[in-house]
């Protein structure tokens, strides 16, 4: 009876493989926080980057990098990603080739296929997929009057509530991040505003927000008061125009935003973006 339980004990220890050790590895991943929806712009230029990530930053480290899909030959991706010593995170810049058909998305498929270099229990993923789409900004009609009105879409998670106006020649913009600092996520009262002026360059489709106030806020009887600052394009290449902004919001006189020092561990990016368009 006791021999033929030490062969049963036998049978099963051939027939079980062992779980992936992660002893030993760097942990390289990509941040959830890279967009599988990419647009780049020729305006600005054809190249966008991923975040990468690591635990172990005791030393520089050069991480090759696995090119699944190369839809076309279209992008330009470089053979390694290289974290400096003392830094967790790395960017990947990828080049989408300027011949790329406008409005045409290429799939894009990249990995850390090394085991050395990868933790298969991180909940971020040693594997990118997305798809990357060209866009030119077109003309307005009417100049800086044809981005004036109210605007769908999204700001950050939350629906858009934008609104924009021409204040002595400038265009202004009015509602950006007000569900984020309220009810969304922050968790404020807003009980003033200021006019935000947006900096639009009509000749070649880009938009800045220098900084400056945006509102203050009440949060258990006592106010706070918040800057701005972003940056982004527009284009009318669509029904309506569309603006892509990226910003975050300040305290006053702070260095980091409320997305840069916050919002990885809770939103799951580190910054706010606006994605809209002329309602």
């Amino acid at each position: 009876m006791i021999a033929a339980l030490f062969v049963g004990c036998d049978e099963y220890e051939d027939t079980v493989e062992a779980s992936p050790s992660a002893e030993g590895t760097k942990a390289i991943r990509f941040a959830d926080a890279n967009l599988t929806d990419v647009k780049v712009y020729l305006a600005i230029d054809n190249t966008f980057s991923l975040t990468i990530k690591r635990d172990d930053v005791s030393s520089a480290l050069d991480v090759p990098v696995t090119v699944i899909t190369n839809e076309e030959n279209m992008f330009s991706i470089p053979s390694s990603v290289s974290f400096a010593a003392g830094e967790n995170t790395a960017e990947l810049s990828i080049v989408l080739n300027p011949s790329s058909v406008i409005d045409q998305a290429y799939a894009i498929e990249l990995e850390f296929g090394d085991e050395y270099y990868t933790n298969p229990y991180k909940v971020e993923l040693p594997t990118y997929s997305g798809q990357v789409t060209q866009i030119y900004y077109c003309p307005l009609d009417n100049g800086l009057s044809g981005l004036e009105g109210s605007w769908g879409g999204t700001d950050g998670d939350w629906t858009s509530a934008i609104t924009t106006s021409i204040v002595e020649g400038n265009l202004t913009i009015s509602g950006i991040s007000d569900e984020m600092i309220g009810a969304g996520f922050w968790g404020e009262t807003i009980t003033d505003k200021g006019t935000v002026v947006v900096n639009v360059n009509l000749a070649d489709g880009t938009l800045s927000i220098p900084r400056q106030y945006i509102y203050t806020t009440l949060y258990e009887g006592e106010p706070s008061v918040y800057e701005i600052e972003g940056s982004g394009v527009w284009s009318n290449c669509e029904a309506t125009p569309t603006m892509l902004i990226k910003y975050d919001i300040y305290y006053e006189g702070e260095a980091v935003g409320i997305a840069g020092k916050y919002g990885e561990k809770y939103l799951g990016y580190t910054v706010f973006t606006a994605d809209i368009h002329l309602e």
